[in-house]
């Protein structure tokens, strides 16, 4: 894929943000709607929610022009996922928010504040009945996977982990849905105010798109095509064998490096392997060592090869290969990592902090492995950013509670 074609992967993001605003136009403006000509007048709380709107269009441009552009030399960055994320979110809510605006103004004499912020609560409920049949696919495959993955490699927290993120999410999603529908009429929930329902689904759909952004994050990195010009290639560590033989997985990111190393061949370039993984709780010999044993079965000569066996995680394997190569070079050289394609958005965020010039080599993964691991990567993503999504949290309760205030002050009634 080109860079012409690359830059066409964003624009994903924003047809996904006008399908958002379009869904809830096409639920709220049902058979029957006219435009009125007084749509732009201030009355009363119809500026509150038209300052809203203006202010949501204004900040979702912003967020989708940090986004842009999709350059390799800059697109290694945690807030790139973040920035996309809050620009899905943020089309989404301006819509409601639109909406219940346009309804404000065309209804003047009947429609009220209350209804219009119950109207925004019925948007993002309208977006989670809309996502309940992508949900409910993911989570039947995740748990088909997961068990795929816990009877061909055994019990492992990784995995269980994985599995229970997505089983959570899912019992969020259903939550969300009895919330934002009987909120306030019957059940567990008839005491719910309808501010904790639009807090609960507001920050459901919040996470739903930081997800999001982070799977096309990682779709865009495995886009971009090595350059060929590093002489030290990383072959980054995972799980072994119970026989302490390479995996899978493991497997294909030798093999990657390999078909890399081969390729400078044929330019006259020399090229030296980096093996990176220590030894995990469950294993008998190092990750890098085990790596070595398969090179040398494989016909390759190990004498050459560098071995870095103390990491325990991605941050180590890149940050002790660095050393080691910094060490043998006498300062900074052009680097390449062998991972797994669904692992280089992360690998090069951590590779770009710990100041390397480094591109990814991308291998796929097996099928009964996707769901899982690519699920897993994107909550590693959205973890990255946990103080920005705090912070986004605090915005959209104290949008609540400002929005309560301001209609008990002026009506004296509860929402």
């Amino acid at each position: 894929m080109n860079n012409s074609e690359i830059k066409k992967l964003p624009l994903l993001a924003i047809l996904l943000g006008a399908a958002m605003d379009l869904f809830a136009l096409v639920w709220t403006f049902r058979p029957g709607f006219a435009m009125d000509p007084v749509l732009l007048q201030f009355r009363g709380y119809s500026k509150i929610l038209l300052i809203a709107g203006a202010a949501g269009v204004l900040f979702s441009l912003a967020c989708f022009m940090n986004f842009f552009p999709v350059r390799r030399d800059d697109f290694f960055d945690g807030r790139k996922a973040a920035w996309l994320g809050t620009g899905l979110f943020l089309s989404g809510q301006t819509a409601a928010v639109l909406v219940q605006y346009v309804h404000l103004i065309r209804h003047r004499d009947s429609y009220t504040m209350y209804q219009a912020v119950k109207g925004v609560l019925e948007a993002n409920g309208v977006y989670m009945r809309s996502l309940l049949p992508v949900t409910a696919l993911f989570i039947g495959l995740l748990v088909l996977t997961s068990l795929i993955m816990l009877i061909l490699s055994g019990f492992k927290r990784a995995i269980f982990l994985t599995l229970f993120g997505g089983i959570i999410l899912g019992g969020a999603h259903i939550l969300g849905l009895f919330m934002a529908r009987y909120g306030t009429r019957f059940g567990i929930f008839i005491n719910v105010p309808a501010r904790v329902t639009y807090l609960f689904t507001a920050l459901f759909i919040y996470g739903v798109c930081m997800l999001l952004a982070a799977f096309i994050c990682i779709a865009a990195a495995m886009c971009f095509e090595p350059c060929f010009d590093a002489k030290y290639v990383i072959i980054l560590g995972c799980g072994l064998k119970k026989d302490s033989s390479v995996g899978t997985n493991l497997e294909k990111r030798i093999r990657a490096a390999l078909s890399y190393r081969d390729k400078r061949r044929e330019q006259e370039l020399d090229t030296c392997l980096v093996v990176s993984g220590g030894q995990g709780k469950d294993e008998a010999v190092t990750e890098a060592e085990s790596m070595v044993r398969y090179l040398a079965g494989a016909g390759e000569r190990t004498e050459e090869i560098i071995r870095e066996e103390t990491s325990r995680n991605t941050v180590e394997n890149l940050l002790y290969s660095k050393r080691l190569i910094e060490e043998r070079e006498g300062g900074p050289a052009k680097t390449a990592f062998a991972t797994s394609g669904f692992h280089i958005f992360r690998s090069g965020i951590i590779a770009r902090e710990a100041g390397m010039d480094a591109e990814g080599i991308g291998c796929a993964c097996p099928w009964y492995d996707r769901i899982s691991l690519y699920f897993r990567e994107c909550m590693a993503i959205c973890w990255q950013n946990v103080k920005v999504h705090i912070a986004a949290a605090a915005v959209m309760t104290a949008f609540g509670i400002m929005i309560m205030l301001l209609y008990r002050i002026h009506t004296g009634l509860i929402i």
